[in-house]
């Protein structure tokens, strides 16, 4: 993994201001900036870094919501000349890396039973908006990240034998097929991959030997489609010499899953992940799912109908539904909806969302959205148990444990 802490990125790291370095590095957690600038604020003391030669280019101002105080704040950005290598140069070139894992060397957590963490429709995204007077730029994530960091908490936390995400994680606006909403999504492609990725690498550092799962979607298809209705000659090329042999321009290999050892059931709408096949009971279906309904419960009544024989938990809609069937024989069937792991107040683009004439996204809240996710006690014995957990604000409770997503 190549060094990101240097140049304009480790001079800002150690002269800018902590809060600053929230804003202007949105895709890292704000505990992660604060150790690794002690760290190089500790070598550059020591002499250990050879103090940088440049020269003040330019001055910008970014700007960021903070969700909790319900307002914009805003920083001083800083643009410094360098010598430029070439090697440096020829870096941002690069498709995402593989992020560099050093597996958590805690024990498995001992319990009666396993466990699923299930979570999906996080839309990752990011708009740039640049000021039409000032040319100032601003990132504006589509992603709830505060949710995310509950979702890691949660995994390094209890460890769950398997994690199961219900797709639709990146969003990929630049590659929809449905007229654009603004000019936001220029070059924003690279860091959204990038954060998925991390996301990801988090996930199996912190919980190694978790089974991690995610299921194909409408969203994750975007490429593949845009490839083939585009430039067909690229469609389901692979790379001579490449062990993976999943095509270049897909999802799953832009955002790099396959060296996390990220178990992807491709195929959107068929695409499924079958659990407890190995119970002599009804088996747990994980999809994206392919219809939704605004009416509260409808979407997992049709559910019901159609799959009458397994449980269903799927994502797509962006509402939390649930409902129980019980059969003949006493058994119950689970049909469950899981709410977003995304903005549902304004920024993910979709049919409620707007922009207003300064180019910035209009706070309207998405009727009937909420963010949950779940965890599934698996008894073992062909029986298991459902837990919906809220977020509400970047915060979530679960068995006694507060998570806080917003440090």
């Amino acid at each position: 993994m190549k060094k990101f802490w240097k140049d304009d990125h480790l001079d800002n790291l150690i002269m800018e201001p902590l809060a600053n370095l929230v804003i202007m590095y949105p895709h890292l957690k704000r505990e992660s900036l604060r150790r690794k600038k002690i760290m190089y604020k500790a070598k550059e003391r020591n002499m250990e870094r050879e103090p940088t030669k440049r020269v003040l280019k330019k001055e910008w101002e970014v700007s960021a919501f903070d969700r909790e105080a319900n307002e914009w704040t805003t920083t001083i950005n800083h643009g410094y000349e360098h010598e430029k290598n070439p090697e440096d140069i020829a870096e941002v070139y690069k498709p995402v890396e593989a992020a560099k894992i050093s597996p958590t060397r805690r024990k498995a957590i001992q319990r009666l039973g396993k466990r699923v963490l299930i979570y999906g429709d996080g839309q990752v995204g990011y708009r740039r908006r640049i000021d039409a007077v000032t040319d100032e730029q601003e990132l504006i994530p589509t992603h709830n990240i505060p949710m995310h960091n509950i979702l890691q908490q949660v995994n390094a936390v209890h460890m769950p034998e398997t994690t199961v995400n219900l797709g639709d994680f990146a969003d990929f606006p630049e590659l929809s097929r449905f007229d654009p909403d603004s000019d936001h999504f220029h070059k924003t492609l690279g860091m959204s991959m990038r954060y998925i990725h991390d996301f990801y690498a988090q996930f199996v550092a912190d919980n190694p030997k978790g089974h991690h799962v995610e299921v194909d979607s409408n969203h994750a298809i975007r490429p593949r489609r845009q490839i083939l209705k585009n430039i067909p000659a690229l469609y389901d090329f692979v790379r001579p010499g490449e062990e993976d042999p999943s095509a270049m321009l897909t999802y799953y290999y832009l955002a790099n899953l396959g060296k996390l050892g990220i178990d992807f059931k491709s195929g959107y709408g068929g695409a499924e992940y079958v659990y407890g096949t190995e119970y002599d009971a009804a088996p747990v279906i994980f999809k994206h799912g392919n219809h939704s309904s605004s009416a509260p419960g409808t979407t997992v009544r049709k559910e019901s109908l159609q799959n009458p024989e397994v449980h269903v938990l799927r994502g797509h809609g962006h509402n939390d539904e649930e409902i129980r069937v019980t059969r003949r024989d006493g058994s119950v069937l689970i049909y469950k909806q899981f709410g977003s792991s995304c903005l549902n107040d304004g920024p993910t683009p979709g049919y409620a969302n707007s922009i207003d004439d300064e180019n910035r996204p209009v706070k309207y809240h998405n009727q009937n959205h909420q963010n949950t996710f779940g965890m599934l006690d698996d008894h073992e014995d062909g029986t298991y148990t459902l837990h919906t957990i809220d977020v509400v604000n970047g915060k979530a409770r679960f068995e006694g444990k507060e998570y806080n997503g917003n440090i």
